[in-house]
């Protein structure tokens, strides 16, 4: 696990926990929704970036190129790069906020 999404469980964990202590133990939907994406850092083909972003392979790697998605990693036993789910879904995000 990167620091980065290391400090964002952290974040996330330590909110929940606050909540606890002040007696009001429910969380929000998208509190609930946050540490799930945290936990599930999963990895995915290019393809499947391809499908969770609707676009095709040529605007894949023009935003690659152009880093406003991150780098594709290599894992152990696999020969294709793989990229996080959790990690798509917040260039996404930050896509979306400067349109």
């Amino acid at each position: 696990m990167n620091q980065e999404l290391a400090n964002r469980l952290g974040d996330a964990l330590i909110k929940v926990g606050n909540k606890f202590k002040a007696g009001t133990s429910e969380i929000t939907e998208d509190e609930a929704i946050e540490i799930f994406r945290i936990v599930t850092h999963e990895p995915i083909s290019r393809e499947q970036v391809c499908l969770e972003m609707n676009i095709s392979n040529n605007r894949f790697y023009d935003l690659l190129d152009a880093k406003k998605i991150p780098a594709g990693r290599k894992r152990r036993g696999f020969k294709e790069l793989t990229w996080y789910r959790d990690e798509i879904r917040e260039a996404i995000r930050k896509l979306r906020s400067k349109d």
